[in-house]
């Protein structure tokens, strides 16, 4: 948890907005999953999904929940993102 917890650290220090995101990951002896949590709440990231956690090896439910949560993350990540201008019909020459 140390190297996640400076992590996080740094991320909040960067003071992102306009973001979301969710806590999940896995515990040989105790579950940190709260704590990302409440990282993710400091920083006014809004979550997509429960936190998800398991002990040791997730099993293949979890990991499909895991997987429905990251296409969540990424359907709100590309609502959020600005459209692209279109360059239709215009060369761009590096000569």
């Amino acid at each position: 948890m140390p190297r996640m917890a400076s992590a996080l650290t740094y991320l909040r220090g960067l003071r992102p907005t306009g973001k979301a995101g969710f806590a999940f990951g896995s515990y040989g002896w105790h579950p940190r999953v709260d704590e990302l949590t409440r990282y993710l709440q400091e920083m006014q990231m809004p979550p997509v999904s429960e936190p998800i956690s398991c002990r040791y090896r997730p099993d293949a439910p979890l990991l499909e929940r895991c997987r429905e949560a990251g296409r969540l993350l990424a359907r709100v990540a590309q609502e959020k993102a600005a459209p692209r201008p279109r360059l239709e019909g215009t060369r761009l020459c590096l000569c």
